[in-house]
Formats: structure tokens, sequence, C-alpha cells
């Protein structure tokens, strides 16, 4: 018997939903994040992915419903994950508007909101089974460098959002296989902030940067539940201002505390760049 890729895959994930997935995600975990996110109020809201775990056609209808309720898409950007592409389709044609203003053939996808720019990285693409690994590819890293020399040269605030971490370390079955690539090119080119996901644990950290390092910041999955040690969910409210000759970044960490029953406030801290 012949089985396509896209069927292995979606097989081995259906699996692992069921075996354990379903247990520790949550739609009413997603619903109250979304809740105090929205009471916040954010000027642009990010998403780095993974929106669905099939990549099933009535998934793809269902995050677009809930893509929709979160506002116009002029004010969410959102970035594939592994799972987003794991039948393969291609530029991620289901959700065009939150991707990008002006419909262009290839990624890296810009989007300028005032003094800031969202850079839409996609490291999703279809790997084999027991593998969720993202690649970048030679020809979006080659586009990469010169966007954002562009977007330095008109004084705005660069976020990369992408799913896969640029940083070392982790499990190499669910690494981005060109990081130290893209890390050459940060190196050189720059930016003034990371955001990633794939991990589903809180991470920040920073990679090499031209004039120093850049921040890179991760936020479990939006519907973990929160029970005993698991990384429940959680997000952050990023304020960014002009300060002196740079940027003024405070980052405000609301979601569940272990075995929580409610959003809160978590912390806060400074990302000055």
């Amino acid at each position: 018997m012949t089985i396509s890729y896209a069927m292995t895959k979606r097989l081995f994930s259906w699996s692992s939903w069921r075996r354990k997935r379903s247990k520790h995600h949550k739609k009413a975990v997603l619903d109250a994040i979304t809740a105090d996110v929205a009471a916040w109020s954010p000027d642009h809201l990010v998403i780095t992915g993974d929106l669905i775990n099939f990549a099933a056609d009535k998934e793809f209808a269902a995050a677009r419903a809930w893509l929709e309720s979160l506002g116009p898409a002029h004010d969410v950007t959102v970035t594939p994950g592994n799972h987003d592409a794991l039948a393969g389709c291609g530029e991620f044609g289901p959700w065009a508007e939150w991707l990008e203003d002006e419909t262009t053939d290839s990624f890296p996808k810009v989007r300028i909101r005032g003094e800031v720019a969202v850079i839409c990285v996609n490291t999703g693409l279809p790997t084999a089974p027991f593998l969720a690994t993202g690649t970048c590819g030679e020809a979006q890293l080659a586009r990469l460098g010169p966007i954002l020399d562009d977007l330095k040269a008109r004084g705005l605030f660069r976020i990369i959002a992408l799913h896969h971490p640029p940083t070392p370390g982790g499990s190499a079955r669910k690494a981005l296989t060109d990081q130290k690539a893209l890390r050459d090119i940060l190196g050189r080119h720059g930016a003034e902030l990371i955001l990633h996901g794939h991990t589903h644990v809180p991470l920040l950290g920073s990679v090499k940067g031209p004039d120093g390092q850049i921040a890179t910041v991760c936020a479990p999955s939006a519907s973990q539940r929160p029970v005993g040690k698991n990384n429940a969910a959680r997000w952050h409210g990023i304020e960014i201002e002009r300060g002196g000759s740079g940027w003024k970044v405070r980052v405000e960490v609301r979601g569940f505390a272990p075995d929580g029953d409610a959003v809160e406030p978590l912390g806060q801290y400074r990302l000055d760049a």
C-alpha cells in the first residue's frame, strides 16, 4: 500500500494530538489569552505560527475565522509554523491578508506600521515524520539582508518574526537547519528585535548584531493549560518608543501562573535597542 507524504505526516500528528497534546491545549485557555490581549488593546498583534495542527482544510477555515475575530487583518501579522506547512501549502494563501499588505511572490514579507517594520520570515516547510525542523532557505536569506538595510535606512524599528528559534541549543529534531546562516546575516545587517515560537517554553535570548546583541523573545503556546510545572500560556506586550539615538523597549509579560486559573501579570523588563 502506498501512503502519500501528507497523509502519513497528518497521521503521526493526529496520533500525537490524541495521545498527549489534546490533554494540554484547551480552547478556554486560548479564549482567556485572546480576551486579555484585546483588553490591552495593542496597535499590532504578531503571531509566530502553528495556528493549526494537521493542515486540514477545516483547520485552515477555523484558523481564518479566529484571525478575523481578533480584528482587522491590517492589525495582525502571522508568520507560518511547521504545522501550518504540514501538507505543503505553498505561500499560505488561506491567510494571505495577515502576511502582507501587497501580494508578493516570496518571503520575507514586510508590514510597516508607523515607525515599526515587521519582517515575516517563513521557516515552515513540510518535513518527514518525527521531524519538526525549519529552514529559511538560500533564496529567502539572500533577500533578507537588503530588506533589513533598506528598513534601517528609513529609520524604522525592525522586528523579525519567525517560527523556529534562531538561537543554538535544543533538539536537532526541531531546530532551524540554517540558523547559522541566518545569524550571519543578522550579524552583518542587524535588527532591533526577534520574535519566535515553536519551543512551547518562555525564552529570552540574543544573537549578535553589528552594533551589539539583538534580543530574541519566545512565548509558550497560547492554549497551554496551567497544570503543574508546564509552561502555561502567556503573551508579551511590547511598547516601543524612540529614546535618544536608539529605542526604548518595555516588555510586559501576562499569562497563567503554574496552577493559576486566570490571566495575570507575570513580570516586566526592558530591552532597549
